[in-house]
């Protein structure tokens, strides 16, 4: 999209949000197909009158994510214009003054300076409506609640609901194992580690622990070949289910 069809749909989104009958949810599947409807009445009235011809909008939930995404950065350079104070009353420091809120927003958004002259005009569309600020103010702190909730589950320690089944899991392999002779137990010390690795990976799942007690069955069985011990075993299992 141009810098012209962006402020076609800054005015939609001002227009649906003043909507007596979808403009109160401006987060609805109904908002959105009122905004994209209003802007591509933009779009036309526009191209009827010019030469240069607009593209019509096609799907809402594209429209309005550029929306949001634009409107955030908008909302920067108000603050920015904002915190430097009141503007000069003459035309020329006015110039210069608004220069100096473009150079400063383009130097805290390196990424995005060549939508400069768009965030200023979509600014200027929206600044003066309550609805886009708190809409804007909503989406902020929105965003900021799910950035806390991605790094505390990043910073969460290994001792997660799964990671602590699987230490559960393998002190019962531990427990199960110690039946078994120690001669036998020192002859398959590999093969049981096998199963602790095996059991490791099997844990992470979303199955019952059902699932690999009869893996563990069988593999013990095969190493200690002796059906009194598989019996002990399988009694075990009942006590721990």
């Amino acid at each position: 999209m141009t810098m012209p069809e962006d402020e076609e749909m800054a005015k939609a989104f001002v227009a649906t949000s003043e909507d007596n009958i979808v403009g109160s949810n401006q987060k609805s599947a109904d908002f959105k197909a009122k905004m994209l409807l209003n802007y591509n009445d933009l779009v036309t009235k526009h191209n009827r009158l010019f030469a240069q011809q607009r593209v019509l909008g096609s799907n809402q939930n594209s429209l309005f994510s550029r929306l949001k995404g634009h409107s955030r950065m908008a909302l920067k350079m108000i603050g920015i214009e904002e915190t430097m104070g009141d503007p000069p009353s003459g035309d020329s420091d006015r110039e210069r003054f608004n220069q100096l809120v473009k150079d400063t927003w383009t130097k805290r958004n390196p990424d995005d300076a060549k939508l400069v002259e768009t965030i200023w005009v979509m600014r200027i569309v929206l600044s003066k409506h309550p609805k886009w600020r708190k809409f804007q103010t909503d989406e902020n702190a929105s965003d900021e609640a799910k950035k806390k909730k991605r790094e505390a589950n990043e910073a969460r320690p290994e001792g997660s609901k799964k990671a602590k089944q699987a230490e559960n899991d393998k002190k019962i392999i531990e427990s199960l194992a110690s039946s078994v002779s120690v001669a036998s137990k020192s002859a398959n010390k590999e093969a049981v580690t096998k199963v602790g690795n095996s059991l490791d990976f099997l844990s992470k799942g979303d199955g019952q622990i059902c699932l690999f007690h009869g893996f563990l069955l069988r593999v013990l069985c095969l190493l200690t070949g002796s059906l009194l011990q598989l019996l002990s075993i399988r009694s075990k299992c009942r006590m721990l289910n």
